[in-house]
């Protein structure tokens, strides 16, 4: 995650989804400004908070990644653990992320890639989504990333830079 968020050192980051807050823990240590920690529950928020306890630049915001309360283009990078298959509108998401991205700011998504199994039908129900990484380029692709995409097993992966306008 680090290597792909690159350069971190002084930057500012949003760890989208945070729970315990393990990627802006490991941003900071990697020399991040100030990185704002964002999730829905504030238990999880407490957690991270916690956590991070001593770093400075941590950031916890109690918000909906579907409405980012950060401004336009102010950030560097944004990384996304496993969150992805939990945001209920995830159209939405990528719209916010491509909003808060700078012009060549960086993205670090993680998800659980659709299978097809009993199990995820299940989750579905519950209102997971595992998307197919096809299916979540395409999503972001017309927002102005350049990407890569790959999987390992049943998690993908999606690295992109945010392009200037008009590229």
């Amino acid at each position: 995650m680090q290597e792909r968020l690159e350069p971190v050192r002084g930057g500012v980051f949003l760890d989208l989804g945070t729970a315990t807050g393990l990627y802006a823990r490991a941003l900071l240590r990697a020399g991040a400004a100030r990185v704002y920690a964002l999730d829905l529950s504030p238990a999880m928020l407490r957690v991270a908070r916690r956590r991070a306890q001593g770093l400075e630049g941590f950031v916890p915001l109690l918000a909906r990644a579907e409405a980012l309360p950060l401004c336009a283009a102010s950030l560097d990078g944004v990384a996304v653990g496993g969150s992805w298959n939990e945001f209920a509108e995830p159209a939405a998401v990528a719209l916010e992320v491509a909003r808060v991205l700078r012009p060549g700011g960086r993205l670090w998504l993680v998800f659980t890639h659709r299978s097809g199994s009993p199990l995820q039908r299940a989750f579905g129900q519950a209102g997971l989504r595992f998307p197919r990484l096809e299916d979540l380029l395409a999503l972001l692709a017309p927002l102005g990333f350049a990407l890569e995409g790959w999987r390992e097993g049943s998690v993908g992966f999606v690295a992109g830079t945010k392009l200037p306008t008009g590229e």
